[in-house]
């Protein structure tokens, strides 16, 4: 049935006689801001101009319906800052990509189509991008759908030096540890974006490890500077079971780096 709410307007004119025929002009306005326009007919009576607002009122209610289908399977659509941690192949076309986010926390997304050679996504999804993503939440999993990226900062000093990359990979790997899927934590992207702000421009020392540490530390709660004077690094492990495996060997990188830019300035003086 034709129903108001359906409906917003119905308009229908009736031009002059051609060739001693009658012919009507209609167009429905339906929602949302969805325009059909209605053939002209040949008007023997008003009832012919009424069928084709039945017709019309009947794919209204089909696009509703598949509109509202579409909300309830992907849900709400955000935007938020990101920066992308870790990336792997989801299908033969698409990626499961992880994100810290500055609103939303860390979250995975699945960027549907990102494989193929013309992808929206090409040239967007590569390890430590900082972008403005879209996403659109799943009511069903954490796993969401991933619809815009706009990269702000790909942080290329990083990939320039291989220490800088080892450094950023374990700050990667101790966030990923260290958070709850899904919480929503600003201070914590923060502190990776200033981070990687850092390994953008320079070269990591032995004092870079721990300060990150120390600062995540402070985050989650287990560490005052003030306070205490304990291992920050053992505060996050004994609090989330665990540390990254790769930070022992890559502390003693670092130290033998040190080591050696001591060596080369006593040489130079």
């Amino acid at each position: 049935m034709f129903t108001l709410p359906n409906v917003l307007h119905l308009f229908t004119h009736e031009f002059a006689s051609l060739g001693g025929r009658r012919f009507a002009f209609a167009f429905v306005l339906m929602r949302p801001f969805n325009c059909f326009f209605i053939r002209h007919s040949t008007l023997v009576s008003p009832g012919i101009a009424w069928l084709d607002v039945k017709e019309v009122s009947s794919l209204d209610r089909i696009s509703a319906e598949e509109s509202n289908g579409t909300r309830a399977r992907f849900g709400i659509v955000e935007s938020t800052a990101a920066i992308l941690l870790r990336k792997r192949k989801f299908s033969d076309t698409s990626l499961i990509v992880s994100w810290c986010t500055e609103s939303l926390g860390c979250i995975q997304t699945v960027a549907k189509g990102a494989r193929r050679a013309k992808s929206p996504f090409s040239g967007k999804l590569d390890l430590f991008f900082e972008a403005e993503i879209q996403i659109a939440r799943s009511r069903r999993s954490d796993l969401h759908t991933l619809t815009e990226v706009v990269l702000q900062n790909p942080f290329g000093g990083i990939r320039t030096n291989y220490l800088r990359t080892q450094v950023a990979a374990y700050f990667v790997e101790l966030i990923e540890i260290c958070t709850e899927r899904d919480h929503r934590e600003p201070e914590l992207f923060a502190l990776l974006r200033r981070a990687f702000g850092y390994l953008n421009a320079n070269d990591p020392d032995r004092r870079a490890v721990p300060h990150f540490e120390t600062e995540l530390a402070r985050i989650a709660g287990v560490h005052d500077a003030k306070k205490l004077k304990a291992d920050p690094a053992f505060a996050l492990g004994n609090l989330f079971g665990k540390l990254p495996l790769s930070r022992t060997p890559l502390l003693k990188i670092l130290a033998a780096a040190a080591t050696r830019d001591t060596k080369s300035s006593k040489e130079i003086r």
